[in-house]
């Protein structure tokens, strides 16, 4: 169910998107360090679900730090063990990124940041950021909240 979870976000969550890498973001990433166009890149793979092509692309435009949702992706990969090995501390420092700044997906990463802390055992810190991404309106959020409470 968690794994289907991330599978999900990490599909949808580009899927919804209209961009087609080119070579010209190749040599943009590449030469010039443009966070922008590595992410282009990364999300092409990302639609053909070839994560591990996807990877190193994403790393770089989320560690430009120009790409939120870079970072959030990113994290889902780390948590999730998608085209890189699972490492649930990288995971939670790429969500962190994501959750703290406000955007159009800031809940979700408060919610799957929440998840990743469950899985690591940590139920205070997991609760903690899947209370905040309920209060900032995450459907999922709400419903996990309701469960775990009724434990």
């Amino acid at each position: 169910m968690k794994k289907l979870i991330f599978n999900s976000s990490l599909f949808l969550a580009l899927t919804t998107l209209n961009i087609n890498a080119t070579i010209t973001d190749e040599s943009m990433c590449l030469k010039y360090d443009v966070g922008d166009a590595c992410f282009h890149i990364a999300n092409k793979y990302i639609k053909q679900k070839d994560y591990k092509k996807a990877f190193p692309w994403l790393k770089k435009a989320a560690e430009k730090g120009e790409e939120l949702l870079s970072m959030y992706l990113l994290g889902l990969m780390y948590a999730n063990g998608e085209g890189v090995q699972v490492d649930y501390n990288k995971a939670i420092y790429w969500l962190k990124q994501a959750a703290n700044n406000k955007n159009s997906f800031t809940d979700d990463s408060q919610y799957m940041l929440g998840i990743v802390y469950l899985r690591k055992m940590d139920s205070q810190k997991g609760l903690y950021w899947i209370k905040k991404a309920a209060e900032n309106g995450n459907k999922n959020a709400k419903e996990t909240l309701k469960l775990l409470l009724k434990k």
